[in-house]
Formats: C-alpha cells, sequence, structure tokens
C-alpha cells in the first residue's frame, strides 16, 4: 500500500478546474480583462454540489502560496462560501484567483497583512483591490459597452438581493430562536460595509474584549473534561493572547453585535427594511 498522501474529493474537484484556470490566467491583462464579461459569475455556482468543493480547494491552495499555516475552521469556510456566492457573487472563480495572484505578485500598491488569519475580512479586502484594479484597467484599455455596463448593474442589483434576503432570514431565525446562528460573520461584514453597524454605537473592541473572554473560557473548558487536550488548550489560549484577530475572536465578538443588533431593532419594534436599505 502506498504511503503518498491522498488528496481529498475537495482538491482533486480544485485541481481539475484549476488547470482549465490556467489558460485564462496566462493571458495578457487586457484580454483577460475582456475575458471577465464571459466568466460565470459566482453566484451562478450556488446551486452546484461541487461548489464547495471548488472553494474549498482554492482556500487550501492560496493558503498554501500566501503562507498562511493557521488552518481555517469547518465553519469559517462555510462563512467564506456564503460570502463569495452572496456579496461576491457577481465576480468569478477565474477572477478571485487572479485576485490572490495579483496580491502575491506584489501589482497592487500595498500588501496586505494577513495576520495568519484567511477569513472573510481578508479575502473582502483583497478583493476590493482587484475590483479597483480591473476598473482602472478597464478604462486604460477602453474596455466598455452599453450591454456590459447594463449586465454588470444587474449583477450589483441581484447582488444586493442576495444579501437583503440573507439578513432577513437570519433575523428571523433570531425572532423565532433568540439566537443568532452560525456561519454569521459575512452578515456582520456585509452590515458594516453598508455603514448599518455604526462604529460609534456598536464599538467593536468592547465586543471583541468579551468575545476573547468568553472563548478562553470555553476553550478551557474542553481541557476541564478531556485532560488529553491540555497542550492543545493551552496552545490557542497562547494563540488568542499573542493574535487580537484570532478568527475564533473575531467570529464571536461579531455574532455578539449581531445580537445586540437584532434584539434592538425586535425591542424597539424598528422596520429592518428600512434600516438596512
Amino acid at each position: 500500500m502506498s504511503n503518498e498522501l491522498q488528496p481529498t474529493p475537495e482538491q482533486t474537484y480544485f485541481l481539475t478546474k484549476r488547470e482549465e484556470v490556467n489558460n485564462v490566467l496566462i493571458l495578457p491583462t487586457k484580454s483577460f480583462l475582456q475575458k471577465t464579461y464571459e466568466f460565470k459569475k459566482l453566484s451562478e455556482h450556488k446551486k452546484d454540489p461541487h461548489f464547495i468543493f471548488l472553494i474549498g480547494g482554492w482556500i487550501i491552495q492560496t493558503c498554501f502560496l500566501m503562507q498562511i499555516k493557521n488552518p481555517v475552521e469547518t465553519y469559517v469556510k462555510q462563512d467564506i462560501v456564503n460570502m463569495l456566492s452572496g456579496f461576491w457573487g457577481n465576480l468569478s472563480f477565474e477572477e478571485i484567483i487572479k485576485a490572490f495572484e495579483l496580491e502575491r505578485h506584489g501589482v497592487y500598491k500595498e500588501r496586505t497583512e494577513h495576520f495568519q488569519l484567511f477569513d472573510c475580512n481578508y479575502i473582502s479586502q483583497i478583493l476590493k483591490k482587484y475590483q479597483n484594479w480591473k476598473r482602472e484597467g478597464k478604462t486604460e484599455h477602453n474596455i466598455s459597452s452599453s450591454q456590459n455596463q447594463q449586465a454588470s448593474s444587474i449583477s450589483l442589483e441581484e447582488q444586493k438581493k442576495i444579501m437583503d434576503s440573507a439578513i432577513m432570514r437570519m433575523y428571523n431565525e433570531f425572532l423565532e430562536s433568540g439566537e443568532v446562528s452560525i456561519p454569521c460573520s459575512y452578515i456582520f461584514d456585509e452590515l458594516y460595509y453598508r455603514e448599518v453597524l455604526k462604529a460609534s454605537e456598536y464599538k467593536f473592541e468592547f465586543y471583541r474584549k468579551i468575545a476573547e473572554s468568553d472563548v478562553k473560557n470555553q476553550v478551557k473548558s474542553i481541557a476541564a473534561v478531556d485532560k488529553t487536550e491540555y497542550n492543545s488548550v493551552k496552545e490557542t489560549i497562547q494563540d488568542i493572547e499573542k493574535n487580537h484577530k484570532h478568527e475564533k475572536v473575531l467570529a464571536y465578538a461579531k455574532r455578539l453585535v449581531l445580537y445586540d443588533f437584532f434584539k434592538k431593532i425586535k425591542d424597539e419594534n424598528l422596520d429592518i427594511n428600512l434600516i438596512i436599505s
């Protein structure tokens, strides 16, 4: 029996698709930008049962290339899938690969520190820089048409409808259960991007400190039940104390903010549709 590590299903599926994408990535900038109108959008992949394999394989390879050593946990992967098919649904799989290739090659004006975290916040920062690069490139190479502009406009409108629906679904779940379901970071990021969650009202550092304390206690409780997990728990706590942007803490803090946000809307009998529009 061979001792070689066998690729996971998501790695196998991703590598097959990656070979197809490679032919596009080597195109000159102008040709690539012209092709972006033909690529299948991420929002169109949502019903594809292999979509999660596609993104899962992309996460594994991108973390390797970006030298991100911390593993991406399952709930963070799902958060990324939801965000890409929702908020960034107007981009294509080819484009998200291109976006991180440009980051690695130093094409953007500034590099974005990942702090050993591959999550929705980091991905969004890279994709925003890619959008600027694409917009500037299309202007420079005079790539535009009324038809393409209309299609882009429709995509953005559909993108907002998708996220509105996701926000409403999570709020309705909160009304039924009294809890904010997981994953929820992509909802927080969207509301923060829209400036619905105002920094002056929801001071994130306050929630982060609460989250850090709660996550530490949760991790410690694991060691209390299972002594064999002591070293792993100790390492996790040290990571949290060294890294104020630890993914567990940030995800928990975002959930706390959303809980208070939804609770305020409910208690004050506010119209969430007006608030998020």
